[in-house]
This record gives structure tokens, C-alpha cells and sequence, in this order.
């Protein structure tokens, strides 16, 4: 399919963008508040997954959310190939591309639970280290830019955190989990926003 030609196909992927990490946001909170045995300090979210009650709307929105975040990230990627933003800088294609690679294991993470053994630990650490990596990338292309500096620098430092925070002793994984990937849903809404209101970078 070609975006470049189709206005409107592009705006409705600009809106996918914000859907996308909404419904995971979203499915994510429901099922906590309906598992009162789920602890952010005892659990990992994955947890959630394989839960009787509300596995099936964990593991959804995750597959649901993920997928419209790859088709969203797919046009945006496209668009910095093309240099549309960005300058058409190096670093701010592969951070995109990165992220948008990401979401095809996060997809995994809901289709693949953890009662699967270690190739559900391996997606999700496979989503953890590409988002986060892109992270880092887009991050350096958006600090050079005036406006955007401070968009920029949250992405570097939330990166930064999001890896650090896995060198510390925890029971549970669930807080390091939400800290690497909150940072990651809020930049791809931040770029689904702009590319809905045509601002160039």
C-alpha cells in the first residue's frame, strides 16, 4: 500500500497511533482493578495473562494495541525514510524502525502467555530492549532539534531509567515493567498527535 498517496489511509494510521496504546493502557488497568490478588510489588503483568477472569482482555488488548501501534509506527517510519521530519536524520530512522519492530513482539507477549515457558520472556524482553533502544535513538535525533529538545531528552532519560531500573533487586516485576513501557505508549502518542496536526519536526 502506498501512504504517500492516500490522505486519508495516512490520517486514520495517525490515529491508530493513540488507540493503539490506549487499549493496551486501558485493558492493562481494568484487569488489575478486577484482580485484587495481583500486587505491583509481589506480580509481573504478564501475570495478569494467564488469569481465569481476565486473562482473555489482558492478552487482547496487548495483541489489539500492538498491532495498531506497528501500523501506526509503519507510517511513521515510512514518513522519516522519506524525510518528511526530522531532518532526515540517521538516528531518527532506526529509533523509529526500532520501535516499530517492537510492537510485533509485544503482540507475542499476548499471544504467547507465560505458562508458554521462556519464549514468552524472550518477547518480552525482545520489546523491552527494541523500544527502549529506539528510545534512545529517536531521542538523540530529537534533542538537535529546537523545538523538540525536551521531547528528546525525556525519551534519552526514560530509556535510561527504563534499563537501569532491571538492575535492582525486585520481587515482583510489575513496577519495572510499567516503568519501561509507559515512557515508550506516551512517545507514540506524542508522534501520532503531531502527525495528525501536520507539524513537522
Amino acid at each position: 500500500m502506498n501512504f504517500d498517496k492516500s490522505h486519508k489511509m495516512r490520517g486514520l494510521l495517525s490515529i491508530f497511533g493513540i488507540i493503539g496504546p490506549l487499549v493496551i493502557i486501558s485493558s492493562m488497568l481494568i484487569s488489575i482493578y478486577l484482580s485484587p490478588w495481583w500486587s505491583f510489588t509481589e506480580n509481573a503483568l504478564s501475570d495478569l495473562g494467564v488469569d481465569n477472569k481476565v486473562g482473555w482482555l489482558f492478552n487482547s488488548g496487548l495483541v489489539i494495541g500492538g498491532f495498531l501501534i506497528l501500523l501506526f509506527m509503519s507510517k511513521f517510519t515510512f514518513d522519516l525514510i522519506k524525510n518528511r521530519f526530522l531532518s532526515g536524520r540517521l538516528s531518527s530512522k532506526i529509533g523509529s524502525l526500532l520501535i516499530c519492530i517492537s510492537a510485533v513482539p509485544l503482540m507475542g507477549v499476548g499471544l504467547i502467555t507465560e505458562d508458554a515457558g521462556m519464549i514468552h520472556t524472550y518477547d518480552a524482553t525482545a520489546f523491552y530492549v527494541l523500544a527502549m533502544s529506539g528510545e534512545i535513538f529517536i531521542g538523540h535525533s530529537l534533542v538537535k532539534e529546537k523545538k523538540y529538545w525536551l521531547l528528546g531528552l525525556f525519551s534519552i532519560l526514560s530509556a535510561i531509567v527504563g534499563f537501569g531500573v532491571w538492575t535492582l533487586p525486585w520481587d515482583g516485576i510489575a513496577i519495572p515493567e510499567i516503568i519501561g513501557a509507559v515512557p515508550v505508549f506516551t512517545i507514540v502518542i506524542i508522534f501520532a498527535i503531531l502527525s495528525i496536526l501536520k507539524i513537522q519536526f
